[in-house]
Parts: C-alpha cells; sequence; structure tokens
C-alpha cells in the first residue's frame, strides 16, 4: 500500500499444506484498533498452561468483556469460544480458516471400511465356493499327515498374500490418481511418497484384513474327516445357504444406502447451484483486484467501461455470496447492535438489481461524505427495529439512508443474516486497514463475453504488472462456494461404484457356487421341460427378493442419514420418493444382468452331459 509502507523484517517458513491458516503476509496490527470497539472481526490466540482451565479462561474474559462494555447485550458475549489448536479444523466459529466437517470425515471413514469389509466377504464367499475344488488335495495331505494347524495356517498366509498383493498393486494406482483430474474431488494430497506413515497404515490394515478374511475359510476347509470326498453337502444345507445370503445382503444394503446418499446429495448441490438468491447473476463476470488496483478503482472501472462490451462495473471488498465476512458492532440509539458489513461501489444496487424497499438507494454523493452511509436488509431493520434517517454510532455518525429486500449474501448453509451495504466516508477511508473494494463485478454483453473476459485480464494486467489476473463467471463462483458438497458427491458416486463392483463380484461368486452345486437340478428341469428364460428366471428370483428385502431396510437408513446432513443447510431440496425408486432401479438391473450373464452357461448346458458329469 503506497500510502501506509511496511517494511519487511522477516520471512518464516510455509505453513504445510494440511495446515488451516493461510500462507502469507503477517502484519503488526499496530494501535489504530486497539480503541475502536466496532471492530469484531479478530481471532485471538491465547496460551494456557493446561486445557482444563479452558472454561474459567473463557469465563474471565466473558466478565471482562462485560466490563469494558456494559452497553452491549450479555447474550452477545455468550457467544465467545475456545477452542483447541488441534480442533480447529472442525471448528464451525473460525470462518476465515480452512475448515473441514467432522461428521463428513468420519463417515467417509466409515465407508472406506465397509467397502474393505464387503470385499472381505466376497473373498470368504469365493474361498467357500472353492472347497469342493480343494477338498481333495487338503484330505490327500492330512492323510499324508500333514497336521491341520498347518494346513489353516496356509491358507491364511495365502489370503494376506493376496491382500498385500494387492496393496502393492493399489499404490501406483494411487500415484497415477493424485497426478490426475480426479484428484480434485479431495483436497489433500494424494501422492504416496508424501504420505509414508498412512501408507505404512493401509499396509498393515491390508495384511490384517487379509488375515480374518481367511480365518473361516482356514478354518472350515480343514474341518472334515480326512476319509470324506466332499462333494456339496455343507453348500446346500439351509446353514450354509443363509450365510452366503446374509452376507451378500449386507453388500446389498451398503450399496443401496450409498446410491441414495449419492443421489441426494447430487440434488442438493444443483439446488444450491440454481437457487435464487435474490440477485441478478446473469453475464457477469468476477475479477478479485490486487491493493495496488484497488487503490485507484475507480481509473480501473472507467477503463473497463471503455470497451464496448462492457456494460456496467461495480466494485466491492468481498464476492457477493461469500462465508467471510467483517462483523460490525455499533451503537444505535443507546443499544449495541451487530451485522455483517460489506463495503461496496455507490452504484452496487442497481447493478446486481436489488430492490431498495424504503429510502432511497447510494448516490456518488455519500462517496464523498465524511461518515459512511449505509443500506441495511430487511431482516436488519426486523431484529433491530432500525429507522430511515436515523443514524448509529461508529465511525462517526453514520446515516441509515434506505433498506434493501433481502437476499442471500452467503451460502445457503446459513440463513438470512443482519446485514448492512457500506459506502466508505472519507473518515473510514483514513483508517490504514480499512476495507478495501478488492472485487470487481463487470456486466457484458451475450455476445462479447470472451472478449470482454479477455479485456479485463489484460486491463489487470495493465494497472498491475504483478496482480493475477483471473476472471470467473458469476455463476461458477458462486458454485465454487459448494465446492465441499461437490467433491463430497463426487467421492460418494465413487465409492457407490466402488461398491456395487465389489457386491456385482459377490453375486457372480454366489451364482457361480449356486449353479455348480445345482446342475443335476437344472438339468432334471430341462428333461422335463424347463426352457432356458424359465431357468434364469429361477436365479433370478431369488436375487430380486434379496434386493428388495435390503432395499426395505437400506432405504430408511439412507434417509435418516440423508436428513441429518440436510440439517447443515439453511435451504434444503425436498427428498422425493423418485430418488429411492432410482437407486432401487439401478441395483435390480445391474443384479439381473450379471445374474442373467453369470447363469446363461449352465441354462444352456447338455441335460445328459450335466448328469453324466456330476
Amino acid at each position: 500500500d503506497s500510502r501506509h509502507p511496511r517494511e519487511v523484517i522477516a520471512v518464516y517458513e510455509d505453513f504445510p499444506d494440511n495446515s488451516s491458516v493461510h500462507n502469507g503476509a503477517i502484519t503488526d496490527i499496530g494501535e489504530h484498533f486497539l480503541n475502536r470497539t466496532s471492530n469484531w472481526m479478530y481471532n485471538y490466540l491465547v496460551k494456557l498452561d493446561s486445557p482444563d482451565h479452558m472454561e474459567e479462561t473463557r469465563q474471565a474474559i466473558i466478565a471482562g468483556l462485560k466490563t469494558l462494555r456494559p452497553d452491549v447485550k450479555a447474550e452477545v458475549f455468550e457467544k465467545v469460544r475456545l477452542v483447541q489448536l488441534h480442533e480447529l479444523y472442525f471448528s464451525p466459529e473460525f470462518q476465515s480458516m480452512f475448515r473441514g466437517n467432522r461428521a463428513t470425515v468420519y463417515s467417509l471413514l466409515t465407508i472406506a471400511i465397509l467397502i474393505v469389509v464387503i470385499a472381505m466377504i466376497n473373498f470368504i464367499n469365493f474361498s467357500v465356493a472353492l472347497v469342493p475344488l480343494r477338498i481333495r488335495n487338503i484330505n490327500t495331505q492330512k492323510v499324508l499327515g500333514r497336521p491341520t494347524p498347518a494346513l489353516r495356517c496356509d491358507t491364511v498366509l495365502e489370503a494376506a498374500g493376496t491382500a498385500l498383493i494387492s496393496f502393492l498393486l493399489a499404490i501406483p494406482l494411487i500415484q497415477w490418481f493424485a497426478a490426475s483430474p480426479l484428484a480434485g474431488i479431495t483436497p489433500i494430497n494424494l501422492f504416496p511418497v508424501q504420505n509414508l506413515p498412512l501408507l505404512a497404515l493401509t499396509g498393515t490394515m491390508a495384511l490384517s484384513a487379509g488375515v480374518i478374511a481367511g480365518l473361516y475359510p482356514a478354518w472350515y476347509s480343514t474341518s472334515f474327516p480326512p476319509a470324506l470326498v466332499l462333494k456339496g453337502a455343507f453348500g446346500l444345507s439351509p446353514k450354509g445357504r443363509r450365510i452366503r445370503t446374509g452376507l451378500i445382503a449386507f453388500q446389498y444394503f451398503i450399496s443401496i444406502v450409498l446410491i441414495i446418499a449419492a443421489i441426494s446429495i447430487q440434488a442438493q448441490n444443483r439446488f444450491l447451484k440454481s437457487y435464487d438468491v435474490g440477485f441478478s447473476r446473469d453475464n457477469i463476470l468476477v475479477a478479485p483486484i490486487s491493493a495496488a488496483i484497488a487503490g485507484r478503482y475507480h481509473s480501473f472501472g472507467d477503463r473497463l467501461k471503455s470497451n464496448p462490451a462492457i456494460r456496467d462495473v461495480t466494485f466491492t471488498d468481498r464476492p457477493p455470496v461469500g462465508s467471510d465476512g467483517s462483523s460490525w458492532g455499533s451503537s444505535y440509539r443507546g443499544r449495541q447492535i451487530q451485522f455483517n458489513a460489506v463495503t461496496v461501489s455507490p452504484n452496487f444496487i442497481d447493478f446486481m438489481g436489488l430492490h431498495v424497499v424504503e429510502g432511497r438507494a447510494f448516490t456518488e454523493a455519500d462517496e464523498r461524505k465524511s461518515a459512511c452511509s449505509l443500506i441495511f436488509n430487511q431482516t436488519a431493520q426486523r431484529q433491530d427495529s432500525l429507522i430511515t434517517g436515523s443514524e448509529l454510532l461508529g465511525i462517526g455518525a453514520m446515516p441509515i439512508v434506505g433498506i434493501v429486500q433481502d437476499y442471500n449474501f452467503k451460502p445457503l448453509h446459513a440463513g438470512i443474516e443482519p446485514m448492512a451495504l457500506i459506502v466508505g466516508g472519507t473518515e473510514w477511508g483514513k483508517s490504514p486497514n480499512a476495507s478495501k473494494m478488492r472485487y470487481a463485478l463487470i456486466k457484458t454483453s451475450l455476445a462479447d463475453v470472451g472478449q470482454a473476459s479477455a479485456f479485463v485480464k489484460r486491463t489487470i494486467r495493465e494497472f498491475d504488472p504483478l496482480a493475477r489476473a483471473e476472471v470467473n463467471f458469476l455463476d461458477e463462483f458462486i458454485g465454487n462456494q459448494y465446492q465441499k458438497e461437490t467433491n463430497l458427491s463426487r467421492q460418494l458416486i465413487l465409492f457407490s461404484l466402488l461398491s456395487i463392483l465389489i457386491a456385482l463380484i459377490g453375486v457372480f461368486g454366489l451364482v457361480l457356487f449356486e449353479t455348480q452345486y445345482r446342475r443335476r437340478e437344472i438339468a432334471v428341469r430341462k428333461v422335463f421341460g424347463a426352457t432356458i428364460p424359465a431357468v434364469l428366471a429361477m436365479f433370478n428370483k431369488s436375487m430380486i427378493r434379496i434386493v428388495l428385502v435390503c432395499f426395505l431396510i437400506a432405504a430408511p437408513t439412507a434417509w435418516y442419514i440423508v436428513h441429518r446432513w440436510l440439517e447443515g443447510f439453511a435451504y434444503k431440496f425436498r427428498m422425493g420418493f423418485w430418488i429411492f425408486l432410482l437407486a432401487l432401479a439401478i441395483v435390480l438391473l445391474i443384479t439381473v444382468l450379471t445374474v442373467t450373464l453369470q447363469s446363461y452357461k449352465a441354462a444352456t448346458e447338455n441335460p445328459a452331459q450335466s448328469i453324466k458329469t456330476d
């Protein structure tokens, strides 16, 4: 800032990529704001001897604030929170820092574990299905004197080896994924070499999963007398059928829940991006501008408007919709009120198509006055009984010149809060830390959007060669406010596809098991006149019944999960029954195709050959 030069006295080491704190310049707050009690925008760090003293310290801070500001409502100070540094990432109080959602993290972790579990179930199903093919070899080794514990150890080691090989094959796949555009669905660094502790933990989990999955097949395959040559006794028993059916049903349950959740989150995401937030956003570009340009934003705006493709330009200190904001506290008629503050150009209201319901819009003269002029939204007017023409006491006597119709200036996670549009006066402009116009909003002609965007970038570089020339559509900019929801939707779609794939492998194994054990039954049915479609229908009916029962259990479970997730939004889509029907249709279609293709060979086999072989 040329008006307030700063001296660079040191360079600090960058915070790591997974830090909740942004890298950037750190400046001394100075003494300007020490006695400026209208500012509520700062986070404070407090070092305690022990976390056990947090509540005691919090109460002491609140008591001090009440003594310092007796005019402020007591409930305002009850919002004071102390959060431990390692909990900062999950804390909703620190909007200006990188944040995560604890429920989302744990939900994705749970889904990942469940997918591993259904993969283990598939391994168990296939291992049990292959027992008839391996029983001769196992029993022969028993007869030759090999102890049963050794045979079981071989089976478990085989399962562990399979899991280890899968883990090693997954490493280059993760490396490819981390370097691909798909990596954008998660904000973390996925490169294996940069996550060695996590890689080691995952490898240990893979080995453990292999060992656990191998225990039951190892016990089952060695549980028969050495003289017995098994040929399907357990496979066709009610107990064996119940176990296999239960394992497949669990896989279907997880898959259906994931599909319903993925469709619902995608629908909510579309709802958020298309919701009418209360202002015009057609053919509007958003361009962040540097401090050097902000100091000359009038000249910058005039230069932009010299292009025929640009119809109008306005400026603001923050995006039209964003989670970050400045909270002001001012005195109004002897009591303290608090509201969100947005500094704008005088033409902002007309530019955005906002409706002034009382008073007047800003004028160019407001920008030259010594005190700020304010226009509040209807929510602030109702909450604080504001009257047009009255004044707030803050940075001088600030007149309320109008009331604007409510619009959503924050993402739709939150409802509409008290807010004031401000045209900064000369007294406010004297502050070395005053809010500045950091975003240019450019309204373009529909036919010349590309040309206008290129011109804006050239003009930014013309005014500040070091500035980052970045231009986005306002719709796109608003959509980026819901990037976490977009990423979550993509992650769930990926998990859903993976779970369906694994479940289908399980179905494949189950049908393979059934056709192997029921070859003679199929042959007898065909001898007595059963057609190929009838045989295929026999296998499909049993799987369809399993899917329908799983759906009846999974649907209310998924509804509860999605309903709890939607509680984090002030605005939400209506969860219609079509979502559940679509999920059911997807699972049924894929299941029927898989079962039909797998059982077709058994259905078309020569009955005489099947009976002869059996």
